[in-house]
């Protein structure tokens, strides 16, 4: 393992990696941030206090310092950003600045690339660094950063401190530990990196990081906020991670073996429960008036669009085997937290959260009882990423205040159709040649399983069903 992670002079060669470093004098970009309205500096004080009392008494662990806490009044606004790592490509850019901020930019972004490429005792990289919270990668970076100036480019002080002044909050939570030497901000390093929840310090971070977008966030006039879950967070990144379909199947196995899949259910009820003060009765969840582009037939189903036209070739009525999962299509692209003028509660940009979502909902004309769908075409697409899908669109749709809005804009055809108690069918559609060596045949079986073990845990769900749409003749049939 790499201990010493503050030798810049090696730089741009991390381990065996280069890194590529651009700049850009004229171009200027900006992002929205948390910026806090005044100085923060008492607010990251008294954390730091605390830090240091858990640091002489070992009988202080996952301490609460939150009740009496001062607060730190915040305000979202659009902000420079002075550069970038990508840790895809690995390379850095830097956007306009003087000679002096840019300097002390280079230290900052050279720092994420050394994060995210030093090797571990078993000589892999920081393999997570690109779906960890940027709380904990700016708290690093400019930890790091401030070390390296202060003991080593005392001329660069002043400048720091002057630009960090005017930074958004995230750049500032360094000051909790602005003490440290490089062997304590090493150590710190390696809690986060590892998530060692054995470590007071870990464990109190991920509750500041939660009190700090909960506690101070201050919403613009008339902005809504959308709510962010982990079952959300796990969704995205199965999105932007790629994962191989051996890892897949790994992940899998594991929510199988010895009763694991109750550590999904929990992130499912947890996630729910976080949605439900979410109350946005004045705005339908698609919006009925919106003249969308019609979808045009295609004899060759190469899209979900394809599949959709197919619903609606005969009167919105789908048949499939058995005919008890018979449905009636109602409406594409439904997104549950559809919400305009909105943020998330984890401080993002929810300018999409109106977009995309679940790709048809239905109703079953046996039970008549809603259904949310997925569909997958083609043989790469995956049936496990469909089933997160589903479940994360399902916490999102069915608290009461959703049932509510549903019902109020009928959105499942008539007006009090649903109510608390009903369940949903969930279907996950694939069309697709099948072959046990493609990924969604390899891990249908292992889905299948895990759908079958929460399915009957979840209140909410009637039954999770696969089906499979013959390319050629377009019936539908159970899998």
């Amino acid at each position: 393992m790499i201990t010493n992670l503050f030798k810049l002079n090696n730089f741009p060669l991390v381990g065996n990696e280069m890194i590529l470093e651009q700049h850009s004098p004229t171009r200027r970009k900006t992002r929205e941030f948390l910026f806090p309205v005044e100085s923060c500096d008492d607010f990251f004080e008294i954390i730091q206090g605390k830090f240091c009392d858990m640091e002489f008494d070992e009988k202080i662990s996952n301490f609460d310092i939150f009740d009496d806490l001062l607060n730190c009044d915040t305000i979202h606004k659009k902000g420079n950003i002075l550069g970038e790592y990508y840790s895809k490509t690995r390379h850095i850019e830097y956007y306009k600045q003087t000679p002096e901020i840019l300097e002390i930019t280079k230290i900052h972004e050279r720092f994420h690339a050394i994060h995210h490429l030093t090797l571990d005792r078993n000589g892999i990289i920081w393999d997570e660094f690109p779906t960890v919270s940027p709380f904990y990668l700016e708290l690093l970076a400019q930890l790091f950063s401030w070390i390296y100036i202060r003991d080593n480019k005392s001329n660069l002080i002043q400048d720091f401190r002057n630009l960090n002044s005017t930074q958004p909050l995230i750049y500032q939570t360094y000051k909790i530990f602005q003490h440290y030497n490089e062997i304590q901000a090493t150590d710190l390093y390696w809690n986060i990196r590892e998530r060692n929840t054995n470590s007071a310090v870990f464990k109190s971070l991920a509750t500041i990081k939660n009190k700090i977008n909960s506690k101070s966030t201050q919403v613009m006039p008339n902005q809504k906020i959308v709510p962010s879950t982990k079952l959300r967070a796990l969704y995205e990144s199965l999105t932007s991670l790629h994962l191989s379909t051996d890892t897949q199947k790994y992940i899998m196995g594991d929510l199988l073996r010895k009763g694991n899949h109750k550590g999904l259910l929990d992130l499912f009820n947890e996630s729910y429960e976080h949605i439900v003060p979410y109350d946005n009765i004045d705005e339908p969840i698609f919006n009925l008036n919106a003249k969308r582009k019609p979808i045009q037939s295609n004899t060759v189903i190469r899209s979900t669009n394809d599949i959709i036209f197919h619903f609606l070739s005969n009167n919105n009525k789908v048949c499939v085997t058995p005919s008890q999962y018979d449905f009636d299509y109602i409406e594409r692209e439904v997104s549950p937290l559809r919400t305009t003028n909105a943020i998330y509660s984890n401080n993002s940009s929810a300018r999409r959260s109106g977009t995309g979502g679940l790709d048809f909902i239905g109703w079953n004309t046996t039970k008549n009882l809603p259904v949310l769908g997925e569909i997958k075409v083609k043989e790469d697409q995956n049936p496990f990423y469909a089933l997160i899908q589903l479940l994360t669109y399902l916490s999102e749709i069915s608290t009461p205040n959703q049932i509510d809005r549903i019902n109020k804009y009928m959105h499942f055809g008539i007006a009090n159709r649903l109510s608390a108690n009903t369940k949903f069918y969930l279907y996950i559609i694939s069309c697709r040649q099948i072959n046990p060596n493609k990924k969604y045949d390899q891990l249908l079986p292992g889905v299948k399983d895990l759908a079958k073990n929460i399915g009957t845990q979840i209140k909410q769900i009637e039954e999770i069903l696969f089906f499979h749409l013959d390319l050629n003749t377009k019936v539908i049939t159970q899998e």
